[in-house]
């Protein structure tokens, strides 16, 4: 049996029902079919990009329908001056979400369609939580005005502190031998534009203070090489507000030397053995890496265990100018004490106990030439 179709004038090639439309036969694209050109620009929401991930706090209040409430019952939005309403956002079915404001409030599944809502609490102040019910994609909350700088919608059960809404790269995608030295960067910057703001300040005549620390071996470490000149060219330029600085009782453990002091001590070692003298047992740790090994700001530590034991320092003193407080570095022992005087004026007896490296306020007289 055999049959024959002949097209007649009226026939249609492709027929249809009327009023419905044609659905095309999807074709999907290859891999690599859309170059990067071809993609508009923010044509990516941060929402599909996978390599972003939400702040603490999910609720973006730039991007609320303004003058607006979120009808529970519905999911629709109402026009009411009191309220905004939040946009669409994501959350996973099952997990907890806390409300820092509890009003009217809608989910969604993912393709936006209202599944189900939460009614306004009774006390819209307190703080609620949420389990997203099954199959809901997004949510949507009514925001009172009086509470928009405020409000936060977060993931979990506790209410923690207000976050303003942020997006950040997801940390899983950095690996986390680097996040220290991303970290350190960041910092480095900062303290490069303070120092900046500082020097600015001195330059216009504002007062403030110019912290500066110079790390490396022995050339920041001896002042005269490098801090010494540094600091006399800024006292020259800004005057002595900032005193002495720190000065060490470190020397090397081996040779007297090799004399830390301070950047306004001269350079002769046969002179500064004459300002700094140790008298009886001292132990010096000049680079931090012997006992004791808790380090000061220059690594250098001398110790000393035996009654009787003194040092002394000949730094420019407050007659001077410039001057008037002083702070004494010490690593506590379990019974540590010493005493100390000005100018060969009274005795002052201090403990040094406890733990670790601390400082203590040795403050001068109004006038003193050394320690």
């Amino acid at each position: 049996m055999a049959a024959a179709f002949v097209m007649t004038a009226n026939a249609i090639a492709n027929p249809s029902v009327p009023g419905r439309p044609l659905s095309p036969y999807p074709v999907p694209l290859s891999a690599g079919a859309v170059s990067t050109h071809a993609i508009q620009k923010k044509a990516v929401t941060v929402e599909k990009a996978a390599f972003f991930v939400p702040g603490v706090n999910l609720f973006d209040k730039s991007a609320v329908t303004p003058d607006s409430y979120v009808n529970a019952s519905t999911g629709t939005i109402k026009t009411n001056v009191t309220y905004d309403a939040s946009d669409f956002i994501p959350v996973v079915a099952g997990n907890a979400y806390t409300q820092h404001y509890a009003h009217q409030t809608a989910y969604y599944d993912a393709n936006k369609n209202y599944l189900s809502g939460e009614q306004a609490s009774t006390s819209p102040a307190t703080p609620r939580t949420l389990t997203i019910p099954t199959g809901a994609a997004y949510i949507r909350m009514t925001v009172a005005k009086t509470v928009l700088n405020t409000m936060q919608f977060e993931k979990g059960s506790e209410a923690t502190g207000y976050q303003p809404y942020a997006v950040q790269l997801d940390p899983l995608l950095i690996p986390q031998t680097n996040t220290a030295v991303i970290s350190d960067y960041v910092e480095r910057a900062h303290q490069i534009r303070v120092g900046r703001m500082k020097l600015s300040q001195l330059e216009s005549g504002v007062s403030t203070i110019l912290t500066v620390g110079i790390f490396g071996d022995s050339w920041p470490t001896q002042p005269n090489r490098f801090s010494q000149p540094l600091a006399k060219a800024l006292r020259a330029k800004y005057g002595a507000g900032p005193g002495v600085g720190w000065t060490s009782f470190g020397r090397h453990a081996t040779s007297n030397n090799i004399i830390n002091a301070n950047v306004f001590s001269p350079n002769g070692s046969d002179v500064l053995k004459k300002l700094f003298t140790w008298t009886g047992n001292w132990l010096f740790s000049y680079s931090g890496t012997k006992k004791p090994t808790n380090s000061s700001p220059d690594t250098a530590v001398v110790t000393s265990s035996t009654p009787g034991d003194a040092l002394k320092a000949t730094i420019p003193g407050t007659s001077d100018g410039g001057w008037s407080t002083c702070r004494l570095g010490f690593v506590g022992t379990r019974d540590g004490v010493i005493r100390y005087n000005w100018d060969g004026g009274e005795w002052t007896t201090l403990n040094v106990q406890g733990s670790g490296l601390q400082f203590v306020d040795i403050n001068p007289p109004a006038t003193v030439n050394r320690l």
